[in-house]
């Protein structure tokens, strides 16, 4: 696979592994945290941290694709204060300010004049606010983040070189915002390439991996309402996607998936139910820590959505 590829020292924690006492043939090894994509409403994966974090469960490693890879990058930046840089984005930050879509970009957009509807100097003013590192190799925890390349429509892992650049590349939905140059490439939204990057951490030497998802596995689809099957349309092609991901990899690793609240009726886009995601995310994560066990495949990951 294509990518910046970089060594990084051990964190110097030694980090938990939840049941280890209980079960005996728990796999030695790196933990990794897996942050799938999820838009504005990556917010829930918050509560997931805060969940994790408070019960000893610390990362080697971290993956990110998308707005997942932000939320990952502020972890792996500084893991001691990231909880509260996160919380202080996703409740305060507007859709305005990350997706300014004037008219004149989005007239330009329409007529193809112009790559996106927006463009990216929102995030990255974001990003510059409250992101405590320049360069990806500079975390705490080691930070892969994943990308798509324009021109061969492949996988792209930056864990070295400008952070912000590769933050915006991994979260530059076409059309939406426009592609990141790096390395002599165009750059897009990972999600079109791996999401969730669990490949990526497995690829990395991960033993034992958390995946921190958005919204799924997802629960019965909904009957009434145009706009909101449409979207649930969409997250399920995507969770059909990801599901046979997951069960490529899953063989190769203990693979952990957080319980998810339902996203559901909620716009892709707005971040104002985020206060709302971050504490049922955290109640929920909390309540599933105590009797974790490995994923045992998409059709049961349904029937705990469905019963759920």
């Amino acid at each position: 696979m294509a990518g910046h590829e970089r060594t990084h020292g051990h964190t110097g924690r030694r980090p938990t592994r939840l049941g280890a006492a209980r079960d005996a043939r728990r796999r030695p090894g790196p933990i990794a945290f897996v942050f799938a994509g999820g838009a504005a409403l990556a917010s829930i994966q918050v509560g997931m941290l805060r969940a994790l974090l408070g019960a000893g469960v610390v990362p080697d490693l971290i993956t990110g694709t998308s707005s997942g890879a932000l939320n990952g990058a502020m972890l792996a930046a500084d893991p001691g204060r990231a909880l509260g840089r996160l919380e202080a984005v996703w409740t305060t930050v507007g859709r305005a300010q990350i997706l300014p879509m004037r008219p004149l970009t989005l007239v330009r957009a329409v007529t193809g004049r112009s790559p996106s509807i927006a463009p990216s100097t929102g995030l990255r003013r974001v990003l510059e606010q409250h992101l405590p590192v320049d360069r990806l190799e500079d975390t705490t925890v080691p930070i892969h983040v994943v990308a798509a390349d324009t021109a061969t429509r492949e996988k792209v892992v930056l864990s070295s070189g400008n952070a912000i650049d590769a933050l915006v590349a991994s979260t530059a939905i076409p059309g939406i915002y426009p592609p990141v140059a790096i390395g002599g490439r165009l750059l897009v939204d990972g999600g079109l390439a791996e999401d969730p990057p669990l490949g990526t951490a497995i690829e990395r030497g991960a033993t034992t991996v958390y995946l921190l998802p958005v919204g799924w596995p997802l629960g019965p689809a909904p009957v009434r309402g145009t706009l909101v099957r449409a979207l649930d349309a969409l997250d399920w092609l995507f969770w059909s996607a990801a599901s046979a991901h997951l069960e490529r990899w899953a063989p190769e690793c203990d693979l952990f998936v957080l319980p998810s609240p339902p996203i559901t009726a909620l716009h892709p886009l707005s971040t104002r139910a985020a206060g709302r995601l971050i504490a049922d995310a955290e109640r929920m994560a909390r309540e599933w820590l105590p009797s974790a066990r490995p994923w045992a495949g998409a059709a049961a990951g349904m029937d705990a959505a469905a019963g759920s």
